[in-house]
């Protein structure tokens, strides 16, 4: 993975601006850096979130980004040890 952040906030000329990994400006120009790292965080936030399968259940969930990878019922439940199979062999479904 590539340490070189997502997005950061850059000078450019008297302005700031939030910029992506490829240096592309990806917002409008701000004259306060405070402004533009605000833009920046709120990006990175945004990053990763969607609808995701729970690694536990497989059951398709809304995440709040690439950290939140079990659904809320699973981690309620310290499912880290439950796996797709013992959910099969617990449903009561032959194998």
């Amino acid at each position: 993975m590539s340490k070189i952040p997502l997005y950061r906030v850059r000078q450019i000329g008297l302005q700031f601006a939030v910029v992506n990994r490829a240096n592309e400006r990806v917002s409008p120009f701000f004259r306060r850096k405070d402004d533009a790292e605000d833009i920046c965080q709120k990006r990175i936030e945004k990053v990763g979130t969607g609808l995701r399968r729970c690694l536990s259940c497989r059951a398709e969930f809304q995440s709040d980004g690439a950290h939140h990878r079990m659904c809320s019922y699973c981690r309620s439940r310290g499912a880290a040890s439950v796996t797709p199979v013992s959910v099969v062999l617990n449903s009561g479904a032959q194998i």
